[in-house]
């Protein structure tokens, strides 16, 4: 998943092509591969990574003090594997009202928070 231009460059499509066969959503990518499902530029409401991820892997890194890389990756990893099966189940449903809502919005702007 991309989210902007720094990383649209003919390699790294060419790279997840090769990796994903087309399988990719990204900014850019179905006008250079032909395939893969456009992204909405810079789309936090929209990526779950955004929305969910990233704050609640820092929530639970930065619960305790890291002092090395290694205890930093442990930690990360830790976190990441704490992530339920019912928590990811809500992550999806909370995506797919929030598509909804980018959709009633004719693809545009929307305030409703979800």
């Amino acid at each position: 998943m991309q989210d902007g231009p720094p990383h649209r460059t003919r390699d790294v499509f060419d790279l997840l092509q090769q990796k994903y066969n087309g399988r990719v959503i990204a900014y850019g990518y179905p006008n250079h591969a032909g395939a893969g499902l456009e992204w909405p530029p810079y789309s936090p409401d929209l990526n779950p990574c955004d929305y969910f991820l990233w704050g609640y892997v820092k929530d639970k890194v930065y619960a305790t003090q890291i002092d090395n890389i290694e205890q930093l990756k442990a930690a990360i990893y830790s976190a990441i594997n704490s992530i339920d099966s019912n928590t990811l189940a809500r992550v999806i449903s909370n995506f797919y009202k929030r598509v909804e809502c980018c959709h009633a919005a004719d693809d545009g702007h929307f305030e409703k928070h979800v």
